[in-house]
């Protein structure tokens, strides 16, 4: 809503609007947006601090209000940096108006309470908040550069622009937000599996999260396990819809026979391909190659 009054009452101003006036108007939106953004982090707070004390600190509704601090805090901090610029250029714009002296004092009175009130909310964070996330100071810098570099990680990896890269970004929030990874390998799993399989949307997202759940199960390097997993499903002519269910198969021929799964994926990229000519399916290939590693067989 206030985003739109912003758009509307910008619309009208023409090219003065653009300058001076615009800009005021725009601070004015951005300062109740953080006043709502603060009373948003605020509520976090409370209800994570609660589930802390009635369900631990280890639980998944926990860990769930923790992530979603985060996000709440890091949207705090760029609405804070954005309001610090537009109030900055007013100031090199309007330094020759007088009559805009008592404004600016009132937007520097509105920064102060919003400034204020960040730092009541930051004393409440309990201590296993604050560890993570760090919730004033380089603690927030540190956050909101980790989802730039999150950012950058998607768009420079998978060369993705306009729509196709905010698809993207929001394939990245579901991924960090399911599963308790840092966001480098969430965002390196989605670049990475949607540039080499071409996947987007829901089914990028749960090949995702199989893939950082199988590397952190197996213990195995997430860099190691995607391309071997994605040239096996290439080579061993697994299709889209299979993917899934190759990687929990070649897990559970993992755990029956002892091979790794990145080495018995290797094992299929190369040998799946005669062993298909040769009328084994992919499933009946992972087995054959699982059982001659176990038995210390020769391919």
């Amino acid at each position: 809503m206030i985003r739109s009054e912003f758009a509307a009452a910008s619309s009208k101003l023409g090219d003065f609007g653009k300058s001076t006036e615009g800009l005021k108007l725009k601070s004015e939106s951005l300062n109740k947006q953080m006043e709502l953004q603060k009373a948003k982090v605020a509520a976090l707070t409370r209800s994570y601090n609660e589930s802390v004390e009635k369900k631990g600190a280890d639980a998944k509704a926990t860990e769930n209000f923790r992530i979603r601090l985060n996000y709440a805090i890091a949207d705090m901090n760029k609405m804070e940096n954005e309001l610090n610029e537009v109030n900055r250029e007013i100031e090199i714009q309007s330094s020759g108006f007088t009559k805009l002296g008592k404004s600016l004092e009132g937007i520097g009175s509105k920064m102060k309470n919003i400034g204020d009130g960040f730092s009541s909310v930051g004393k409440k964070l309990s201590i296993s908040v604050t560890a993570p996330i760090v919730a004033a100071g380089t603690g927030l810098v540190k956050l909101a550069n980790d989802f730039e570099t999150a950012h950058n990680t998607i768009r420079i990896g998978t060369g993705a622009t306009g729509e196709a890269l905010k698809g993207l970004e929001e394939d990245f929030k579901s991924v960090y937000t399911s599963f308790n990874t840092s966001m480098e390998d969430a965002s390196t799993v989605v670049a990475d599996l949607n540039t080499k399989t071409g996947l987007s949307g829901k089914s990028l997202q749960q090949l995702s999260l199989q893939m950082l759940k199988l590397a952190r199960i197996t213990g195995e390097d997430m860099n190691t396990l995607i391309p071997a997993a994605t040239r096996m499903f290439q080579d061993a002519g697994i299709g889209a819809e299979e993917y899934g269910d190759a990687l929990d198969y070649t897990f559970k021929v993992s755990q029956s026979t002892g091979i790794g799964v990145g080495k018995l994926q290797q094992l299929m990229t190369q040998f799946c391909g005669p062993l298909r000519q040769m009328g084994f399916d992919w499933k009946t290939s992972a087995a054959m190659l699982g059982k001659f590693e176990k038995g210390r067989g020769k391919y």
